[in-house]
């Protein structure tokens, strides 16, 4: 498994940020179809009730049982799990457990079922059973921290990579979103790491974007690997291009469609510093903590915009 794994089985990484549109399902649908590529048996979960990744895939929400059946126990875990043989779209070592509106009323459905038991543990049984399966797990969560399957994402995730985009606002995300994986470590998941930031849709030779990119690497100092010594910032970045609209339309990923694109390279890039990330933190390597230890200093408040 190219050195990736943990003492209790195969690995679970979340995507997400509390903001919505910045590219967080891209980027997880690209990083486990790409880890498929590199030869691991990975799992994508939407729990996302807009059902994105989903359909990124080619896969009609309302057609199979998912996330949803699986947490009211409509269906068992075996029924929620697509591969290549049932949507011959999903490539080879790829599965996904898929979403559907029917998420919007998880909480509800939850609390009638069970009054007593806890949103964040919700994913916790099923994942340990998926564990054994895969070798790494994917969680693309909801925009909403709210949502029961958000919570229990920060709870079962081994690692967290924040999605962004290069915009004035950005900041401001990615410090809230750090706080919340420090309050889950401190109540719940102590093992949480934040693995890292991929910044998307990038465009080239601007002010404004070179200036955020900067501002994200003072913000988010790296833990001295030697790959990426001074910045928690997945480099390259994910250049903007059209490129990715068009193939989302298609039920596709880059990989698949456009293998020699030069924003499919830049994921590809990520896909292989994720590796060498996770590898590295399974040795030891990264003694200082992977998010800054006072997260007041990367309070937003404190951050200028550059001059025109």
């Amino acid at each position: 498994m190219n050195g990736i794994e943990t003492a209790w089985g195969g690995v679970i990484i979340a995507i997400g940020n509390q903001k919505g549109g910045v590219g967080k399902t891209t980027t997880a649908v690209h990083l486990a179809r790409g880890l498929a590529l590199r030869g691991h048996r990975t799992l994508l979960i939407d729990l996302d009730p807009s059902a994105g990744a989903t359909i990124h895939l080619g896969v009609c929400p309302d057609e199979y049982h998912g996330v949803f059946e699986l947490l009211t126990g409509e269906a068992e875990l075996e029924d929620c799990i697509l591969d290549h043989t049932e949507v011959p779209r999903l490539a080879e070592n790829l599965s996904m457990m898929p979403a559907s509106r029917r998420l919007e009323t998880i909480d509800r459905r939850l609390g009638e079922a069970n009054r007593f038991g806890h949103p964040a543990d919700v994913l916790v049984s099923p994942t340990a059973r998926l564990r054994d399966r895969f070798d790494i797990i994917v969680l693309d969560t909801p925009p909403s921290t709210t949502l029961s399957t958000s919570l229990s994402a920060y709870k079962v995730a081994d690692y967290f990579i924040l999605a962004t985009l290069a915009e004035p606002f950005a900041m401001s995300g990615l410090c809230v979103a750090a706080r919340d994986i420090d309050a889950v470590r401190q109540h719940g998941n102590a093992n949480l790491r934040l693995l890292g930031i991929c910044v998307g849709s990038v465009p080239a030779r601007t002010l404004l974007a070179g200036w955020i990119l900067r501002e994200i690497d003072q913000a988010f100092p790296g833990p001295g690997l030697p790959e990426q010594p001074t910045t928690l910032r997945f480099v390259p970045s994910i250049r903007r291009s059209t490129v990715v609209a068009r193939v989302q339309r298609m039920g596709l990923t880059l990989f698949d469609r456009l293998p020699g694109h030069p924003v499919t390279e830049d994921f590809m890039a990520l896909v292989e510093a994720v590796e060498h990330r996770i590898a590295a933190a399974q040795r030891g390597l990264d003694e200082h903590e992977a998010y800054p230890a006072s997260l007041d200093a990367v309070s937003p408040g404190g951050h200028h915009e550059p001059a025109a």
